[in-house]
């Protein structure tokens, strides 16, 4: 929905674009991307930049983090440039060099890769008497949780629907499960219910995901968790930006200091009478 009055530049498809002033003087050579990246900079993190002719830095993200890029600008010399729409000050310029990051990939691209060896099949999951969480992966082998499923949300004895069957190339059968639209993922075969929630900083080692830290067991019952995704992040760059003035304080400081000068004013005035 477009409020009236808004000034927001946007495309065919109604995708709100970047209004800083590097976007707009650029826009016709910018592309729509559309995708999360993962950054991974040679130095443990990569700086957002104001623009990519600027050496503005706006921002500071840590490797393995997941951003969501709207748009990509490629330099005279063949540098790829990304830049997400601001949420609120669309005159915000931040743009991240794309070659410090990688492309992050999802369920959707690894069904494209491997849709001829996806076997429909129609068969359930059963939830027995064992309480924990059982945890949804992105695609087979991917270390991205996509959902987690907190046994104690559902009935003894509930079925949850499989329906694509994959076998990958170290003979590792998966199961692609689907509560909704909102909740699914892949399983292994035999795969067991965890204690705690898991998080992405497990790893898959020689067929089995591990903790890369050791993980301490509970010692009190696992609290109730909703039924929902575990995701921490919605690739919003926001929380890695450096905190900006509030406009309001801007104003106010500016509104002080014209009080200042004009109180300096009328004191010097004063005294030359």
């Amino acid at each position: 929905m477009l409020l009236m009055g808004s000034t927001a530049t946007l495309h065919a498809d109604l995708i709100v674009c970047p209004e800083d002033d590097f976007f707009k003087e650029h826009e016709e050579e910018c592309e729509y991307a559309g995708q999360l990246y993962t950054a991974a900079g040679d130095a443990g993190f990569v700086y957002v930049f104001s623009s990519p002719v600027s050496n503005e830095i706006v921002g500071e993200i840590p490797n393995g983090t997941d951003i969501w890029i709207d748009f990509t600008y490629e330099t005279e010399t063949g540098v790829l440039w990304g830049v997400q729409t601001p949420k609120k000050n669309l005159s915000l310029g931040q743009w991240m060099n794309l070659t410090e990051f990688e492309i992050t990939k999802t369920g959707e691209d690894f069904e494209r890769e491997h849709q001829a060896s996806l076997e429909p099949i129609e068969r359930t999951y059963t939830f027995g008497e064992q309480r924990g969480y059982l945890t949804l992966w992105a695609y087979p082998g991917s270390d991205q949780i996509h959902n987690q499923i907190n046994s104690q949300d559902v009935e003894p004895g509930a079925v949850i629907p499989m329906t694509r069957k994959y076998t990958d190339e170290a003979g590792q059968v998966w199961f692609y499960i689907e509560v909704n639209e909102r909740i699914n993922g892949w399983i292994q075969e035999g795969q067991e219910l965890t204690l705690v929630r898991l998080n992405n900083y497990w790893y898959l080692d020689q067929g089995t995901y591990a903790p890369a830290t050791p993980t301490p067991q509970p010692t009190v019952p696992t609290p109730r968790v909703p039924l929902v995704s575990p995701s921490s992040s919605d690739g919003s760059v926001a929380p890695y930006l450096k905190k900006q003035p509030e406009p309001t304080l801007m104003i106010g400081v500016g509104i002080a200091g014209v009080i200042a000068l004009t109180a300096l004013v009328i004191v010097r005035f004063w005294k030359k009478r």
